[in-house]
Parts: C-alpha cells; sequence; structure tokens
C-alpha cells in the first residue's frame, strides 16, 4: 500500500522505539475486576489483561503497518508528538 510520507515518518519513529510508553490511556477495569492496559513495547503497540491471579496476558496486538496507523488515528490524541498531531487532523 502506498503510504504518504508522513505515515512513514511516524511508523519509523515507532519502529525506533519514540513511541515506546508504559500506558497508552488510563487502564480499564473490566466489569468482573480485571484490569486492561495498553502500551508500546519494542515499537509495536500492545494491549494486556491483568487477571485475578497477578498475571498480565497479551490479547491485542497491532503489529501489521495498517493496524500501528490505525492504533495512532485511535489512539494519538493522547500523545505530544507534533507528527501524530498533524496526521490527526489531516485525515478528518
Amino acid at each position: 500500500m502506498n503510504r504518504t510520507e508522513l505515515e512513514k515518518t511516524i511508523l519509523a519513529k515507532m519502529a525506533e522505539g519514540k513511541y515506546d510508553i508504559q500506558q497508552v490511556g488510563n487502564n480499564i477495569i473490566t466489569f468482573n475486576g480485571e484490569e486492561v492496559t495498553t502500551r508500546i513495547e519494542e515499537g509495536i503497540p500492545k494491549r494486556y489483561i491483568a487477571h485475578s491471579e497477578g498475571n498480565w496476558e497479551e490479547f491485542q496486538v497491532w503489529d501489521t503497518d495498517e493496524e500501528k496507523l490505525s492504533f495512532v488515528r485511535t489512539y494519538g490524541y493522547l500523545f505530544w508528538d507534533q507528527d501524530i498531531r498533524f496526521y490527526l487532523r489531516t485525515i478528518k
């Protein structure tokens, strides 16, 4: 798929780990008390759930370029990166 220069820049920054953070947004508590968190690790956005036993299980991964851009379109408002902010303004 053809990518814009801005999309290529964002994907390159993500691959370099420039967006790697402990948590994206707030954690969510499910109806049965399990905690859900979203993080970017090694350039890949991932969602984890903490079970009552205390162990974290990875249950959603945005690993393709299209999935990563979808993640940016959904959660990009939480980032202070100029490229992401501009990208969000251009896709509306």
